[in-house]
């Protein structure tokens, strides 16, 4: 048999569909070579047995690259878990007396980030094994939770542990939920030899509770390792004021500006406690009684007049709300002298806060919203006294209006038994407007090297963006800045000024893109070229970034952007494939339809880096769930992409997210 009819049998043999996406070039020189190699170096193989060896050819490539994506019963599939937002948990070594870093955060299913554990640190007093855990916590909605601090040893078992329920307030304070800063002081009982010798690791779990499970007290308050503040918050009969927010402030030389520490809120005892405050402070609080039916509320606030140092014990207990006979009332109008009908009106006292006299300084008030058609208003019952008014216009009617010219205040004198009228028509008419240079729009376009807009394909973290910033300085930002929107357009207002400070050099509009490693932040990738902005959107050039960027992430850049466009079509092909077999999900990736859409070096990727894990699972089950994930990404930054059964692929943090072993 000629070496043309082996070749055809061969053909007939193997030959399988599905092969379209085969490499051509490499086919062709395969053929060229076994035309010209042996003793049949002289053949020419007949152009349709060329055609039916590429299919072949083809076919035994795409075999040798989906036999691994086959996934055979004996494979360990290393299955990506989501983990639930109500519990959440970590390992680490054991590190007495040093602060142990982690991110870690639980809330509910609607907010899935409302404590925000921090570190934790360990230490030894009086022969007992003591420690803090701190944490962000947000003021709402009403949340709690336990957290368990378990030491391990070598084999992995519990040797002691602690735990401790805590809750938020569940409050908004004047309309905004805050954040606290959250300390749990544990004890794990006695420092002895056995302890020593078997501890290896902590493991601490943060879990949602029910809300009648009893929140637990700090097993400790002060310590001599850690410069403890503490201290309770009372109303006028001693019951204790929950919610109250507690400030330390650093006490400086004159003229510098204070350091606020982290901000905390008393727990429904009214205690509060702060550690690690090494400067001199003074500490001051605030308690507000908010309308829950409107957007009302009175403050109170009380700050001790006393330089302190170290640990301290300070109880602040609040009087019952001023209150008298004063009214006071008044017409508000906009700057072109029409009624305004929709403001607020905030009543103060007049203090010097640098008047340290007294034990404490005290601030008292209330705000008020009024929609009043005829622009006035009344409030009475009023302490007398000196105090400070500040209008505020607010709604639709005031977004015409300069910022500056929305907010007004005086100072007038409130008398029992008087009325008070107030107006802030002259004050309007005093404001000056401020001289500005004019400003005008400059638009850019941002491109990636394959000329597609330089956007996000999935947002690593909450308000990621890519923008651009006026710079004079690689550290100094002049609070210019435009947003990168879908098209890769942008917009910057900018002074005749600023635009010859950037010919010259002397400024830049440096472009950010956000960190896949690192939350909340952004990274430089270039800068834009002052020749390339134009006053007409429409006549914008797009820039294309370099190709080595300007940061050591901007590496991770390009494998980001292909995992999310490969994992992206793939999904598209997996729900095709789940809708032609009644929802269900293929058991591997040895499909006709993957060849279909992928050629050779994308087949290689996916049998590279992606971790396909729905095999079996049907796609009308009531849950989304992952279907398949970028393995590799998870390797190299602190996240990956992930592909859902409806199709979306989103980015996930590490944090989020846990790796099974799965048969």
């Amino acid at each position: 048999m000629n070496p043309t009819d082996n070749i055809k049998k061969m053909i007939k043999e193997l030959i399988l569909p599905g092969t379209k996406a085969a490499d051509d070039r490499i086919l062709n020189d395969a053929l060229s070579t076994f035309e010209q190699a042996g003793p049949y170096k002289s053949t020419r193989i007949n152009p349709q047995i060329r055609i039916w060896i590429k299919r072949a050819v083809a076919a035994v490539i795409v075999i040798s690259l989906l036999i691994p994506l086959g996934y055979g019963a004996s494979r360990v599939i290393r299955k990506l878990m989501i983990k639930p937002a109500w519990r959440g948990g970590f390992v680490r070594d054991f590190k007495p007396d040093k602060d142990i870093h982690f991110d870690l955060r639980v809330g509910t299913k609607e907010e899935p980030e409302i404590v925000f554990g921090r570190n934790i640190r360990f230490f030894v007093e009086e022969g007992q094994l003591l420690g803090t855990l701190r944490s962000n916590v947000r003021s709402w909605p009403k949340f709690k939770w336990r957290t368990t601090i378990d030491l391990v040893d070598e084999m992995g078992n519990s040797i002691a542990s602690a735990e401790q329920v805590r809750e938020n307030g569940g409050i908004k304070y004047t309309g905004d939920r805050q954040e606290f800063g959250h300390n749990i002081h544990f004890s794990l009982g006695p420092w002895d030899d056995v302890l020593q010798e078997q501890l290896k690791k902590i493991s601490v779990k943060y879990e949602q509770v029910a809300e009648d499970i009893a929140t637990t007290p700090d097993a400790w308050i002060e310590s001599s390792k850690l410069k403890v503040v503490h201290g309770q918050v009372t109303d006028a009969d001693g019951r204790p004021l929950a919610n109250a927010w507690v400030q330390i402030r650093e006490k400086r030389k004159k003229g510098q500006k204070e350091i606020a520490a982290p901000e905390v809120c008393t727990d429904e005892q009214g205690f509060y406690s702060f550690d690690e405050i090494r400067w001199p402070y003074r500490v001051g609080v605030i308690v507000y009684d908010e309308d829950p039916a409107g957007q009302d509320y009175y403050h109170q606030y009380k700050r001790l007049n006393r330089t302190l140092h170290g640990t301290q014990k300070i109880d602040f207990k609040f009087e019952e709300f001023p209150l008298g006979t004063a009214v006071l009332t008044g017409q508000i109008v906009k700057p072109d002298g029409s009624a305004a009908t929709e403001f607020t009106v905030d009543v103060r006292n007049e203090v010097d806060s640098k008047d340290y006299s007294d034990q404490y300084l005290h601030v008292f008030g209330f705000k008020k919203y009024f929609v009043s058609p005829d622009s006035r208003f009344e409030i009475s019952g009023l302490a007398s006294g000196i105090f400070s008014i500040r209008i505020n216009l607010t709604g639709k009617e005031s977004e015409d209006v300069e910022f500056n010219l929305r907010y007004t205040r005086q100072v007038c004198e409130l008398m029992d038994g008087k009325i008070t009228e107030v107006t802030n028509e002259m004050v309007v008419k005093k404001v000056v407007k401020p001289v500005l240079d004019e400003r005008v729009y400059y638009y850019g376009q941002i491109l990636y090297q394959n000329g597609k807009p330089a956007v996000l394909p999935t947002s690593p973290w909450k308000g990621a963006k890519v923008y651009v910033e006026l710079r004079s300085t690689p550290t100094t930002s002049l609070g210019v800045e435009g947003i990168v929107d879908d098209q890769g357009y942008f917009a910057i207002l900018l002074t005749d000024k600023q635009l010859e400070k950037i010919t010259t050099g002397e400024y830049s509009i440096k472009i950010y893109y956000p960190s896949c490693q690192d939350e909340f932040t952004s990274y430089t990738i270039g800068i834009f070229p002052i020749e390339m902005l134009t006053q007409n959107r429409d006549t914008a050039k797009g820039y294309r970034l370099p190709p080595d960027g300007m940061s050591v992430e901007f590496e991770n850049l390009e494998q980001i952007l292909k995992s999310y466009d490969i994992l992206h079509e793939l999904g598209s092909v997996l729900l095709k494939w789940s809708g032609r077999h009644s929802g269900r999900f293929p058991d591997n990736l040895n499909l006709n339809e993957v060849v279909s859409f992928a050629d050779t070096e994308t087949l290689t990727w996916i049998m590279e880096n992606v971790e396909y894990q729905a095999g079996r699972r049907t796609g009308h089950e009531v849950e989304i769930f992952p279907v398949a994930y970028d393995k590799t990404l998870l390797e190299n930054i602190n996240g990956t992409h992930v592909l859902f059964s409806n199709g979306d692929v989103k980015f996930l943090r590490r944090r989020e997210v846990e790796i099974i072993d799965s048969y």
